[in-house]
């Protein structure tokens, strides 16, 4: 589902329905490291060279890459009554956390959510900011390097 790059380059993670994170040697193409999450691995992104977020079904992590340590933890909630699949497939309305990036010389977090929002969470992921006007999932978004602006791309064929 998900791939990215290291700020310096070195490292590459990878995330995908198995429920692993893999952190691979850039250059060498070897695997470093396998770290088992539980559920679909939708969305990675390096918040610095030694710190990694991950989104897997709703829960939104920052792990330690040294220690494999999670520093920091939290649970999406419904910001619209939008349930992807309809309710037949997703029962109990779980907003799916689908694309994420980070500014953390900012300390913003940004994510895509299955509830057709986009989140901005602070460096603690604490939700600062929630954007609603898409009719259907968010599963793309990117952040101006200013921080300042945010593009989305949904499944109701709009991007804003």
């Amino acid at each position: 589902y998900t791939v990215a790059w290291s700020p310096d380059g070195k490292t590459v993670a990878t995330g995908a329905s198995d429920g692993k994170v893999l952190l691979w040697n850039s250059e060498t193409g070897i695997l470093r490291k396998a770290m088992p999450l539980e559920g679909d691995v939708f969305s990675v992104c390096f918040w610095d060279s030694k710190t990694l977020a991950t989104a897997n079904d709703d829960k939104i992590r920052l792990w330690d890459l040294e220690t494999s340590q999670v520093l920091a933890s939290r649970t999406v909630t419904a910001a619209t009554d939008y349930v992807y699949g309809g309710v037949h497939r997703n029962p109990n309305a779980t907003p799916w956390a689908f694309c994420m990036r980070g500014n953390s010389q900012l300390g913003l977090l940004a994510i895509g959510v299955s509830d057709a929002s986009v989140r901005i969470w602070d460096s603690n992921l604490n939700e600062q900011i929630v954007f609603r006007g898409h009719g259907k999932d968010i599963c793309a978004l990117n952040v101006h390097e200013s921080g300042m602006e945010v593009l989305s791309g949904s499944g109701d064929n709009m991007c804003g």
